[in-house]
């Protein structure tokens, strides 16, 4: 079984997926039309402020680093787009916004 990563380098991909899930909700509130997998999210998206966007963005990216570990590279496509969905619901049900 793979080793977890040190907990600096799951902060560091943390940080990074924050960045990721902020700006994919970001555009989720912006955008005419959004794909289907994300469409019940844009309703929750567009009533948050910039700053609960980037809590519920960390929270869904501790998520799915949690989740994707300990062999993130291991997931296929499919897997790390359920992954995604699952985060941000996560997310928002942890915000009360689900």
């Amino acid at each position: 079984m793979a080793r977890r990563p040190p907990a600096k380098v799951l902060d560091a991909f943390v940080k990074l997926y924050e960045d990721v899930f902020f700006e994919l909700m970001s555009s989720m509130t912006k955008a005419e039309s959004i794909e289907a997998k994300y469409a019940k999210f844009r309703d929750a998206a567009r009533q948050q402020t910039k700053e609960q966007l980037h809590q519920i963005a960390h929270l869904a990216a501790q998520y799915f680093v949690e989740h994707s570990n300990p062999k993130p590279k291991n997931m296929s496509k499919a897997r790390v787009d359920d992954l995604k969905v699952q985060a941000i619901e996560s997310a928002l049900e942890r915000v009360g916004h689900a």
